[in-house]
């Protein structure tokens, strides 16, 4: 006489999922608990805003380290931003 098993072997997919599923409700009750925490502190006031838009430049230098540094020496880069001062409504305002 043959019993069929009851319980069958999970897939790969089922175990993959279990493997990733404590790492998000972690993830998802670190980012509750963060939120909640500075929702809930009084020392915390609205940002004050500025008036005018702004205008800025960056620059950066990367040096090549361990294995990486037989392939790249020094890396570098340039970049630059714009950012514009909205109202409450999303529009922006007159300077």
């Amino acid at each position: 006489m043959l019993v069929a098993p009851l319980v069958r072997r999970p897939s790969s997919r089922m175990i993959e999922t279990m493997r990733r599923l404590p790492t998000l409700c972690i993830g998802v009750l670190f980012a509750l608990v963060s939120t909640t925490a500075a929702a809930q502190n009084p020392a915390l006031r609205p940002v004050s805003r500025w008036g005018a838009p702004e205008l800025g430049l960056n620059l950066s230098l990367g040096l090549g380290r361990g294995e990486f540094k037989s392939f790249v020496k020094a890396a570098g880069g340039i970049g630059g931003y714009f950012a514009m001062p909205l109202d409450h409504g999303g529009c922006c305002t007159p300077w």
